[in-house]
């Protein structure tokens, strides 16, 4: 979907007339406001779930510097996993990140760290020309044209799902509750059942990823409780579990 057809589709449930409202001749409504409305419902869905689509990876390349500007189309804090010439480092907080090149200024371990709008990287243990990749959460883009494309539509328009109505449903819902409208119990039923599509799409997301487990990462390592672990009698029993 792209941002166009989502605007004749909330004039649509408004009951008016897309082409009189884009050429200024509806009373009432402005094309900024069907636009301002739309933008309004797609942060609003945006900050409401991990989405996938959220997912953004940055690659720059390693120059004799500690530490690269945090890139722009990422949210504060948002980096999560990050690599330099293919090799995960480790994540540190700033103050343990401080204290081990305090105690450490020639260390050659794999670490990094997020400050401010910045990224510190352990220099030390990588080549000048190195690939970094960051993988963090993507910054909501503001949609002004009318070929852009909806959240839910992120490579082609004719990508589609669920998703994309809700935020429609939504603006519209939030239109309704407005000063303009003042139709505050049908807006707040709008709103109710855009996010309970919502839920469902999200529902069916997360099942999919609860699916994913890398190799070396596991859910959860879990003691095998009932082994005797080359220590005494497995069939001696504590508190009902094998020693």
């Amino acid at each position: 979907m792209i941002f166009q057809k989502a605007q004749q589709n909330v004039c649509k449930k408004l009951n008016i007339d897309y082409t009189s409202v884009s050429a200024g001749l509806n009373g009432l409504f402005a094309i900024d406001d069907i636009q301002d409305a739309l933008n309004d419902a797609i942060l609003q869905v945006w900050d409401y779930k991990p989405w996938a689509m959220k997912e953004g990876d940055k690659k720059i390349v390693t120059i004799d510097t500690d530490y690269y500007d945090y890139p722009t189309e990422y949210r504060p804090g948002s980096i999560n996993f990050l690599t330099v010439a293919g090799k995960e480092y480790t994540k540190l907080t700033w103050e343990a990140y401080r204290k081990h090149f305090e105690d450490n200024p020639d260390s050659m371990d794999k670490v990094w760290c997020e400050r401010k709008r910045y990224v510190f990287i352990n220099k030390n243990a990588h080549e000048i020309g190195d690939e970094i990749v960051m993988f963090g959460r993507l910054r909501v883009l503001k949609l002004s044209e009318d070929a852009d494309l909806m959240p839910f539509s992120p490579d082609s328009t004719d990508q589609d799902s669920s998703g994309n109505e809700s935020i429609c449903q939504l603006a519209y819902g939030n239109i309704l509750s407005s000063e303009k409208k003042k139709m505050y119990n049908e807006g707040k039923n709008e709103i109710t059942k855009a996010y309970s599509k919502l839920e469902l799409l999200w529902k069916e997301e997360s099942a999919l990823k609860a699916t994913e487990k890398s190799a070396g990462r596991p859910f959860m390592n879990v003691p095998d409780f009932f082994s005797n672990n080359g220590r005494g009698n497995p069939t001696k029993n504590y508190g009902n579990f094998n020693y």
